[in-house]
C-alpha cells in the first residue's frame, strides 16, 4: 500500500459563525418536511407532515404552486409520472386510488387494497405501486391489484418500522429507510434498497447514529449522513464541514445540474447548499493503524505497530523502527524509545540514533515522564525474591543504568518514577507513596498514604499527581509536600484524564471536567456534538482536546466553549493537541491528519 510522505490536513469546524451558510432558503412550510422530490433544475416538489404539496424553484426559492391535499393522502407517495404532471397516493377504506396533483377529482389508477397501509409510492409510469404493512412491503399491479412481489425488513432486527420510501433517480431500486432495533439491543436507522420489479434486497445499509440520503446521481462515490440538526457530505469517505439546521434534518435530495444539495427539516424549512465536489487523494501515512500521536517542536511523531515516523513542518523527514513507549524531550531534542529490555534515543533533528543500552530481564516500564523532565525512565523488574530493579536514565549525558534491587515492598509497585535531579525513586504500592534514594544506600521514606491510588504521573518536572480509584487526584512537589487535592472526579477505573501544570481535566459520562491547580474551582465542558463519552483526552493549555467515537472536538478553556469539531472517515484512534489550538489525529487506517 503506498503511503504519503506529508501529513493530511484538515478543518476544525466549530461555532454557528464558522458553518457553512446555506446559499438560499425555502421557509414556506409550517410543519416537518417529509418529502423533496427534484423534477428538474428549476422545480422541486416538497410535502409536508400537515399535507401541504409545494412546487418551488431551487434556485430563487419562488412558491409556484401550493396544493393542500386531502386527509386520506398518504404523506410522502407524491411522484411525477412519465406522462406529465404530478401524482400521490390516497387510501380511502378498501381502496387505493392515484389522484392529479393540480386536480383531486381525476383519477389515475384505482385498486383493492386490505390492511392499514402507512407509505406507499408508486413507480414513475404508473403501472405498479409499493406498499407497506408494518415490517412487510407489497408490490402491486395498478392495473388490476394484483401481487407482483414481495418484501421486509426485519432481518436481525426488531420492532423494525417503515419511515420512508422513495425511487431512485435512475428508476432501478426502490430505497425503504426504517427504524429498528438492532442485534445488539441499539435504536437506529437502517436503509435497503430492493430492486424494483422483484423486490430482492439490493444493499443493506444501517447504521445506529446516522441515516444515509440518497447518493448523489453522478457521483457515486459521494453520500451525505445525518444526524440529528447535522448533515456531512462526505466524498471517497472524506467528510466536509458540517451543515447545519435548526431543527432535526428530516430529508435530503441532490440537484444534479447545480451540483447542489436540499436538506429540509422537522421545522419546514429548507436549506440549500453549494458543495465543492471535487474528491480529495489522501494517503496514508501508515501502511497499519496508527496507536500514537504527538506534537514535537516543529513537526509530529506519529506510532504505529510496524514503524515511528518522524515529521517536520508536516512534511516526513525519517522513518524509524516501532516505538514501545514514546518519549519526547524537548530540553535536550531527542525522541526516546523505552521499549522493554532496551533505551533507544534519536535526533529530533532528522531522525539519527544516537544511543542505546538495555536492561535484562526488563519486564515493565514506568509511567511515561512529563515531556519537561528530561528523558527520565523508569523500568521495573521481578529478581527471584521480593524486591524490585530500577533502571534510570539522563537524557542530559549519555544514557547511563543504576539497578537498586532493595527488598522495599512484598509485590510489584502500581507505579514507578524517577526524580532524576534529586536522584530518588519515588514508588506507589498498596496506597502508600515510598520514596527512597537512587544512587546510594539510605532510608526508605514514607512521603505520604493515599488509599486507593493506582496511577503516578508527572504533570511538572518538579510536580507530580497521583490518581486514586475514587475519582480524586492529589498533587505533591518532588519534596513531599501536598500542593492540592482535587475531588468529585468519575472514578479512575474507566475515566480516562489529561494533567498539565495548570489543570487536571477528566472525562465524565455527559461532559468533561476540568479543575484548576492549584485550587478546588471546577470548569464542566459541554456540547450537544459530544453525543457519547470522552474515551480519550490531550491538553496543552489553553486548548484540550477530546476523542467521541469517530469524532474529536476542541476546546478553548479561557472560554469553556467548544470551538471546533471533527469527524474521521475510519476509526480515530489516537489525538494531541498543542497550545496553539492545533489537534493531531491518527486513524485506525493509517492515516495522520494535522487539524487547525
Amino acid at each position: 500500500m503506498a503511503t504519503s510522505t506529508t501529513l493530511a490536513r484538515g478543518s476544525l469546524r466549530g461555532a454557528a459563525h464558522q458553518a457553512p451558510a446555506p446559499a438560499l432558503t425555502f421557509a414556506q412550510h409550517r410543519a416537518a418536511i417529509t418529502q423533496l422530490l427534484v423534477v428538474d433544475a428549476e422545480c422541486v416538489l416538497s410535502v409536508d407532515r400537515d399535507r401541504v404539496a409545494m412546487l418551488w424553484n431551487p434556485r430563487t426559492a419562488e412558491c409556484i404552486e401550493r396544493y393542500d391535499l386531502p386527509a386520506n393522502a398518504i404523506v410522502g407517495s407524491a411522484c411525477a409520472p412519465r406522462r406529465g404532471g404530478y401524482a400521490y397516493v390516497v387510501v380511502d377504506g378498501d381502496a387505493l386510488t392515484v389522484h392529479a396533483l393540480d386536480d383531486h377529482r381525476t383519477e389515475l389508477a384505482r385498486i383493492a387494497v386490505t390492511g392499514q397501509i402507512t407509505h406507499a409510492l408508486c413507480t414513475a409510469d404508473l403501472s405498479r405501486v409499493l406498499i407497506s404493512h408494518g415490517d412487510r412491503l407489497f408490490l402491486l399491479s395498478l392495473a388490476d391489484g394484483k401481487q407482483l412481489a414481495d418484501g421486509d425488513v426485519s432481518s436481525q432486527s426488531w420492532s423494525p418500522e417503515v419511515l420512508a420510501i422513495h425511487e431512485q433517480p435512475d428508476g432501478r431500486a426502490f430505497v425503504v429507510r426504517y427504524f429498528h432495533i438492532g442485534m445488539d439491543m441499539y435504536p437506529g436507522d437502517g436503509e435497503k434498497h430492493f430492486d424494483v420489479g422483484t423486490l430482492d434486497q439490493l444493499r443493506n445499509v444501517q447504521d445506529h447514529v446516522d441515516r444515509l440520503a440518497p447518493p448523489f446521481p453522478i457521483a457515486p462515490t459521494t453520500s451525505v449522513w445525518i444526524s440529528g440538526t447535522q448533515a456531512t457530505v462526505r466524498i471517497e469517505g472524506r467528510p466536509l464541514p458540517a451543515l447545519a439546521h435548526e431543527h432535526p434534518i428530516s430529508v435530503s435530495a441532490w440537484l444534479p445540474a447545480d451540483l447542489a444539495l436540499l436538506t429540509a427539516d422537522q421545522g419546514g424549512t429548507i436549506h440549500r447548499w453549494e458543495v465543492d465536489l471535487e474528491p480529495q487523494q489522501i494517503l496514508p501515512q501508515h501502511k497499519d493503524a496508527v496507536t500514537t500521536v504527538r506534537f514535537a517542536p516543529h513537526g509530529a511523531v506519529s506510532c504505529s505497530t510496524a514503524e515511528t515516523k518522524l515529521w517536520r513542518d508536516d512534511t516526513l523527514i525519517a522513518s524509524l523502527p516501532a516505538f514501545k513507549k514514546l518519549i519526547i524531550d524537548e530540553d535536550t531534542q531527542y525522541l526516546v524509545d523505552g521499549s522493554p529490555r532496551l533505551i533507544s534515543r534519536y535526533s529530533l533533528a532528522d531522525g539519527r540514533s544516537f544511543d542505546s543500552i538495555g536492561y535484562p530481564r526488563t519486564t515493565t516500564l514506568g509511567p511515561e515522564p512529563h515531556p519537561s523532565t528530561r528523558g527520565r525512565i523508569a523500568l521495573s523488574m521481578t529478581t527471584g525474591h521480593p524486591a524490585l530493579g530500577i533502571a534510570a536514565t539522563s537524557a542530559t549525558k549519555k544514557l547511563r543504568a543504576e539497578f537498586r534491587v532493595k527488598e522495599i515492598v512484598t509485590h510489584d509497585p502500581v507505579a514507578v518514577l524517577v526524580d532524576d535531579e534529586r536522584e530518588e525513586v519515588w514508588l506507589l504500592h498498596a496506597g502508600v507513596l515510598l520514596r527512597a534514594p537512587l544512587l546510594r544506600d539510605g532510608p526508605i521514606e514514607t512521603i505520604a498514604t493515599i488509599p486507593g491510588a493506582t496511577e503516578l504521573t508527572w504533570i511538572a518536572p518538579a510536580m507530580v499527581v497521583v490518581q486514586e480509584d475514587s475519582g480524586s487526584f492529589s498533587v505533591l512537589r518532588s519534596s513531599g509536600e501536598l500542593v492540592c487535592k482535587v475531588e468529585g472526579f468519575a472514578p479512575s477505573s474507566w475515566s480516562p484524564a489529561a494533567f498539565a501544570e495548570s489543570a487536571i481535566a477528566c472525562a465524565m459520562p455527559d461532559h468533561i471536567r476540568v479543575a484548576a491547580i492549584p485550587g478546588d474551582s471546577f470548569t464542566t465542558l459541554r456540547d450537544p456534538r459530544a453525543t457519547i463519552a470522552a474515551s480519550a483526552l490531550a491538553i496543552a493549555p489553553p486548548f484540550l482536546a477530546s476523542r467521541h467515537g469517530n469524532q474529536v472536538l476542541r476546546w478553548d478553556l479561557r472560554t469553556s466553549t467548544c470551538d471546533g469539531a471533527w469527524t474521521a472517515p475510519t476509526t480515530l484512534a489516537a489525538i494531541d493537541v498543542r497550545d496553539d489550538g492545533a489537534v493531531l489525529a491518527g486513524e485506525a487506517n493509517g492515516t495522520v491528519t494535522v487539524l487547525r
